[in-house]
């Protein structure tokens, strides 16, 4: 039986992980996506959406059900990959990053020919600007990229 957001919500509120399940689901990816353009670490990034998940059901009985629950989340693990971030002491270079994470999970299963377009040149020149900028500027870029 498939179930929305809302439900969801209700079934974890009423202490059930089955509901957890169904957000888990729902946005797992877009976190994971999203987190290591901050923390510049995959591993990291990974750690940071598993804890936000706890976080989330620990704290659902915050959540008011009748707003969308990606944005309540993303902002859980956007703000834990900030704090992470600023903690962080040793600098990755975004180039080291590439070349130590595949990030296959950042690209559409389904490309349109166009996206072929771009280069390894292109990338590897949008990486090192990335990795350039402050944890701040870097975080508002990643938030501008993930509005749908």
């Amino acid at each position: 039986m498939a179930i929305n957001d809302k439900e969801a919500i209700l079934i974890l509120k009423a202490g059930n992980l089955q509901g957890l399940e169904h957000l888990v689901k729902s946005y797992q990816h877009g976190a994971i996506r999203m987190s290591p353009f901050i923390t510049s670490d995959l591993a990291t990034a990974e750690d940071i959406v598993q804890t936000a998940f706890l976080k989330a059901a620990e704290k659902i009985y915050q959540f008011d059900e009748q707003r969308p629950f990606k944005s309540w989340f993303y902002k859980i693990v956007l703000n834990d990959s900030v704090r992470v971030s600023k903690r962080a002491s040793r600098f990755m270079s975004y180039d080291n990053l590439v070349a130590k994470h595949s990030f296959s999970f950042l690209t559409d299963p389904t490309p349109l020919p166009e996206t072929f377009a771009i280069t390894e040149e292109t990338k590897r020149a949008v990486w090192t600007a990335l990795g350039k900028l402050p944890v701040k500027e870097r975080t508002a870029i990643v938030l501008q990229s993930m509005k749908k």
